[in-house]
């Protein structure tokens, strides 16, 4: 895992990437709540970074709880995961 910078064309900011885990081409988001806010925030920035990588990474946003049905069923349906911590000291998964 890592942390990436992406400078888009005509930028003179940069974007920097939470987690990228380049093993597994997987594009991450970290946010601290499961607020129907931080979710929206984390898709928009997932979709916006994922434009300049390549090959196409996978989504997924990292939460310290279960987000509300409503909430996992939009990042499903964009084809985003989301993963949270479970009580074993593990995590679980949207896509599980």
């Amino acid at each position: 895992m890592k942390r990436a910078e992406i400078i888009p064309p005509g930028e003179a900011g940069r974007m920097v990437v939470d987690l990228f885990d380049v093993t597994g081409n997987r594009l991450i988001e970290c946010k601290r709540s499961v607020t129907r806010q931080s979710i929206h925030a984390a898709v928009a920035q997932l979709l916006d970074h994922r434009r300049f990588l390549a090959p196409t990474p996978l989504l997924v946003v990292l939460v310290p709880g279960r987000p509300r049905d409503d909430l996992v069923n939009l990042c499903s349906s964009l084809m985003i995961e989301v993963v949270w911590p479970d009580e074993e000291g593990g995590f679980m998964s949207s896509f599980d």
